[in-house]
């Protein structure tokens, strides 16, 4: 695309193209993090003088110097408005991983400080996921999965929330449950997950609220 816009009309748009694909291609991950990544591409290509060069003809000025210091203030003004947010958010980020059906379940998992849900038999904490990820890992609708698995493994939990007052979530019971951290390694042996309907993340960014009280306590 870059040698494209050397020939072909519009070069702007095929420069811009190629610049998002380079940034979805290597770095992926959500929009926030592309644009911030597209931003530190950019401010590098006019260091080592790349766009600089394709852009002075334009510019009323020659001198490298309003470039640079354009691009460290685009790099600051990124991590203001964009970077910082994400680091924050992956603090409270986690791989989990667990044992359903005969198979083991990948996830990313947020820690939701606000999550106070208990199965009512046990008393034990319920983390939320969405029900999208079994759809990745098993065929058919998620009500004739249930309906397929063992009984002494399926739990409804009452539930309130913001845009529902009461309602009924089914639960699974899952074992081999191993969150991965910054602060290391956390094992439990069994634990009930609530099945979302509803999507538990706009852009994507995690598909399970881990229960506070796994990550405080649930160390074996």
């Amino acid at each position: 695309m870059g040698c494209a816009a050397l020939f072909l009309p519009g070069k702007i748009f095929c420069f811009l193209l190629a610049f998002w694909l380079t940034v979805k291609i290597t770095f992926g991950g959500n929009r926030k993090r592309q644009l911030y990544l597209s931003g530190c591409l950019a401010a590098a290509a006019v260091f080592y003088g790349g766009v600089w060069t394709a852009l002075v003809g334009w510019l009323p000025f020659s001198s490298w110097l309003p470039g640079c210091l354009s691009a460290a203030a685009g790099i600051w003004l990124l991590y203001r408005l964009v970077w910082r947010d994400i680091k924050r958010q992956k603090d409270f980020l986690y791989q989990v991983e667990f044992s359903w059906a005969g198979k083991t379940i990948h996830v990313c998992g947020f820690a939701d400080t606000g999550n106070f849900l208990y199965e009512p038999i046990g008393r034990m904490p319920v983390s939320v996921m969405d029900k999208s990820v079994l759809q990745k890992y098993y065929k058919g609708s998620l009500k004739d999965l249930i309906e397929k698995h063992d009984e002494n493994g399926i739990r409804m939990i009452p539930y309130h929330s913001v845009g529902r007052k009461r309602g009924v979530m089914t639960g699974i019971i899952v074992r081999n449950i191993l969150i991965s951290g910054k602060e290391g390694k956390i094992q439990i042996e069994k634990g009930v997950i609530g099945i979302s309907e509803e999507p538990l993340s706009e852009k994507g960014a995690y598909e399970l609220l881990l229960h506070p009280d796994l990550i405080q306590y649930g160390r074996l």
